[in-house]
């Protein structure tokens, strides 16, 4: 999780989804913390795809809100 954190201080418009078997609140908590945008575990990969677009639209929203 210190990798999200570092690669979201070196590029902080790129959203960050975090792939774990860690199961834990915790874990999904600290990963949320460090600045990833969802968290997937491995037993439910199914969600990956539509955890991405629904990051890459909100990254969308963002950067219309910005203009």
């Amino acid at each position: 999780l210190r990798t999200v954190a570092t690669l979201k201080e070196l590029a902080p418009q790129i959203p960050f989804i975090v792939v774990s078997a860690a199961v834990t609140a915790e874990a999904v908590v600290e990963a949320m913390r460090a600045g990833a945008i969802d968290f997937v575990t491995r037993s439910e990969l199914e969600r990956l795809g539509p955890a991405a677009k629904a990051a890459l639209a909100k990254d969308d929203a963002d950067v219309e809100e910005r203009l």
